[in-house]
């Protein structure tokens, strides 16, 4: 880190089933503007969401920003409930969630499957 950069904040998570998630929060003399999706380098992270209408009113809630309206995902992640929406989170981040409930294209020709109950 470069001299002058302050940790503010850190959050851990752990997700049930899957990885833990280590957030942090920095202020700092080399601090630009938050990164958006068309930008080199990481600049967003995908999370399944059960319920993504009800996890964007807890964004909101939370103090973040929807970027869009819910819209139905494409390709091989079509299905007539299967959507994604952009939000911003208060420290600037953009987080992508999505919620595929209806079967996806590629299940008609093979077993396997994305997730495993």
């Amino acid at each position: 880190m470069p001299q002058g950069t302050a940790e503010v904040a850190v959050r851990m998570l752990r997700l049930p089933n899957g990885p833990g998630i280590e957030l942090f929060e920095f202020s700092g003399p080399r601090q630009g503007g938050a990164a958006l999706p068309c930008d080199l380098g990481w600049q967003h992270v995908a999370l399944y969401v059960d319920d993504l209408d009800e996890a964007l009113r807890l964004v909101a809630e939370a103090g973040g920003v929807r970027l869009s309206e819910p819209v139905p995902l494409p390709g091989p992640e079509a299905g007539e409930r299967n959507r994604f929406a952009y939000c911003r989170t208060p420290w600037g981040g953009t987080v992508e969630l999505l919620t595929y409930p209806d079967a996806q294209p590629y299940e008609k020709d093979t077993d396997l499957r994305r997730w495993r109950p």
